[in-house]
């Protein structure tokens, strides 16, 4: 393993602020020349700052922080779940098989991506611990909340549907906490929104179509949601993205972007 590879390794550690000051130092040195884990550090940051939560200013117990850290090595070893099954470029009109999927092996950039989630949603778990409290919609009891850790169960990957936007791309993960799961969806390369203009998620199972939620990007075209999926939602075949007129549609009106793949 490289020296590069060795300083990549301690992200995590960064991001959670548990580096020496000195470590500290060197490490803000790499991000800075270091484009692989500057993208990593921003895909960290986009999807914790869609988080429903205030956080206290508590110290985390040291035993919760190696827990984490285990998590999240194995995580990064185990190789990513990869769909297989291609969707036509109407696909919402008729149904298709559902997603096959395989495990072949995975950049160490995308598994970093999906331990990038897996530390986020490992610090959600841990909430009752170390002083969080949750303000936002939430399907879950207090007594779930306080039970029931959360893990990263399955992920998708995203693949570019049209031509006028070839460097588009975009991750799905699903988020499980006791009897609730959160879809959060990623996205890269996508065009600005002009006016009231709105990407809009759709999931589909059996054929069934729901409306998965809106969202714009920023300038760089990149963007991040967050959804509740009910127990229809869950164990959906496929999900693809649309560019609406805007936000208030009840089916795809404009053209698809994104898609699983």
């Amino acid at each position: 393993m490289t020296q590069s590879n060795n300083t990549c390794e301690r992200m995590f550690a960064f991001f959670l602020n548990e580096l020496p000051e000195q470590e500290t130092e060197a490490f803000k040195l790499h991000l800075a020349a270091c484009p692989s884990c500057r993208d990593e550090w921003n895909n960290l940051q986009r999807v914790w700052q869609t988080l429903p939560f205030e956080m206290d200013e508590t110290d985390i117990p040291d035993s919760l922080k190696e827990r984490m850290f285990e998590q999240i090595s194995r995580n990064i070893q185990q190789p990513l779940h990869a769909e297989e099954q291609e969707i036509a470029d109407e696909p919402f009109e008729s149904e298709s098989p559902p997603l096959q999927k395989a495990k072949p092996a995975a950049p160490i950039s995308k598994r970093w991506t999906y331990a990038a989630a897996a530390v986020v949603f490992a610090m959600i778990g841990a909430a009752a611990g170390w002083g969080i409290n949750e303000y936002g919609r939430s399907h879950l009891a207090a007594s779930d909340r306080l039970a029931a850790p959360a893990k990263v169960v399955d992920q998708y990957a995203l693949k570019a549907f049209d031509p006028d936007m070839p460097a588009a791309s975009g991750h799905c993960w699903i988020k499980e906490q006791g009897k609730s799961k959160q879809l959060v969806v990623q996205v890269n390369g996508l065009g600005r929104n002009a006016g009231d203009e709105a990407y809009q998620v759709w999931i589909v199972k059996e054929g069934t179509r729901f409306n998965g939620g809106t969202f714009q990007v920023d300038d760089k075209g990149s963007g991040v949601l967050t959804y509740d999926l009910n127990s229809q939602e869950s164990g959906f075949d496929r999900i693809g993205i649309t560019l609406e007129p805007d936000a208030k549609g009840t089916k795809p009106r404009g053209k698809k972007v994104l898609g699983t793949s």
